[in-house]
């Protein structure tokens, strides 16, 4: 692992332990299409992402103004644990995207207003990952050399999983995962 690697990671174990011990701002009731924080450092879309087979997730991407943080940046994927959403990490999406970060937080397949069954994990939800990563490298200015995938719970699992199947994820961080990935 190289040290630009390792940073991330603990960057990412710090950030998703507060959400682990409950310390994380909630989403507004109105959410619109597209936001801005206050200073400007960022924008927030909403979108449903149609993946592979066309199931529509639910998707919040935090994208770092392209004037303040140029060239491709780097990314991260946060997958929602079980019975939660795209909201989830939103305290620690905002905190990435101020510092640079593309942030892609969606909400699993059943979970949140995405469509489709959950499939704990199955190879559509492996699937959905490899074609969110597609969308993202042809629509923003991802670093395809730097993408992480980090969860809680199910979303910690999923990451795992996830890594074994998605050669272009370089760095995973679960906390609290499950699973025998044998």
């Amino acid at each position: 692992m190289t040290w630009k690697k390792a940073c991330l990671a603990l960057a990412l174990c710090s950030a998703l332990s507060q959400s682990a011990c409950g310390v994380k701002e909630s989403p507004s009731s109105q959410v619109s299409e597209e936001e801005a924080d206050f200073f400007g450092k960022y924008q927030i879309r909403n979108f449903k992402f149609a993946s592979f087979d066309k199931t529509k997730l639910s998707v919040r991407l935090f994208e770092p103004n392209p004037h303040l943080f140029p060239g491709p940046r780097p990314t991260i994927i946060f997958a929602n644990s079980w019975i939660m959403e795209e909201h989830e990490y939103e305290g620690q999406a905002r905190r990435f995207a101020g510092e640079g970060y593309i942030v892609l937080s969606y909400a699993t397949r059943g979970f949140g207003f995405s469509e489709g069954r959950v499939g704990v994990a199955n190879a559509d939800d492996l699937k959905d990952v490899s074609s969110l990563i597609d969308w993202l490298t042809a629509n923003s200015a991802t670093d395809l050399s730097n993408i992480a995938m980090a969860g809680v719970s199910y979303g910690g699992g999923l990451s795992l999983l996830s890594s074994a199947y998605e050669p272009r994820l370089k760095t995973v961080v679960s906390i609290s995962g499950w699973g025998d990935l044998e």
